[in-house]
């Protein structure tokens, strides 16, 4: 009993040096942080096809916005829980050339954005090793991304053209399904810095976002060709961004 009461001493000691190592340099401002950024989303995969034939699905560029909470800050660490919101968009590309399509004069070569998009939501929960410089803190960061996706499930897509004798058009259609439906797991790692000013305080950030399962996956047909037969193959899109990212923090107003 008397080495539980030791422990548990000990364990309180702890505590009270980790919060009174709290530095000044975050004792200023406020806790709450409003972040907004950019992110470039990467890795699309297909099945290799003929030279008249694409399909695949292209990187895109989305916006992202939200607020971090920073729940333990010391001279060299800091942690941070967080909210945000971006929007994931279908950007595709297909081309039939104009051989493989009867009776035509042109390539059927289309890039289809989807400009509405689905939201997905995020929980970021990030720990960072901070390093003293004559700007402000250098940031090195890390943590998981809890996600969840407002739309997931399979999406059927096709695009062609009739010619003017052909009774039947000549076309490219697809199945696929968004896998991360509903919630995701991701990682982060990135590097950053914090920028006091007078009355606010900026923090930058560069990150990579591993994507741990594939956002979208499914197969794709092309259909009535003149030169080949009908051509299937598979796609994924797996989803890493990188991108920059801002937090605005404000100081606290002094009291008299």
């Amino acid at each position: 009993m008397r080495f539980k009461r030791i422990i548990l001493a000990l364990l309180l000691c702890s505590l009270q040096q980790v919060s009174g190592q709290t530095t000044d340099f975050f004792n200023d401002y406020h806790k709450l942080s409003f972040q907004f950024g950019v992110s470039r989303y990467v890795g699309a995969e297909s099945t290799p096809l003929p030279n008249t034939l694409i399909y695949k699905f292209r990187d895109y560029t989305s916006p992202h916005f939200g607020f971090y909470y920073d729940i333990l800050q010391t001279r060299k660490f800091n942690f941070k829980i967080g909210l945000s919101a971006l929007l994931v968009r279908d950007y595709i590309e297909y081309k039939i050339d104009k051989n493989e399509i009867p009776n035509v004069d042109r390539d059927l070569h289309l890039y289809v954005e989807d400009n509405t998009g689905s939201w997905r939501f995020n929980i970021p929960i990030i720990g960072e090793y901070l390093v003293s410089t004559k700007l402000g803190k250098l940031s090195f960061n890390g943590g998981l991304i809890l996600g969840y996706s407002e739309e997931f499930g399979e999406t059927l897509d096709e695009h062609g053209i009739r010619a003017h004798i052909s009774p039947e058009p000549t076309t490219t259609s697809s199945i696929y399904s968004r896998r991360t439906a509903p919630w995701y797991i991701n990682s982060q790692f990135g590097i950053g810095m914090y920028f006091p000013f007078k009355k606010w305080m900026l923090r930058t950030n560069l990150y990579y976002n591993f994507a741990l399962q594939d956002l979208y996956d499914g197969e794709f047909t092309f259909s009535n060709l003149s030169q080949s037969p009908d051509t299937s193959g598979n796609f994924s899109f797996r989803g890493d961004s990188f991108g920059l990212e801002f937090s605005i923090y404000l100081k606290k107003t002094k009291r008299d």
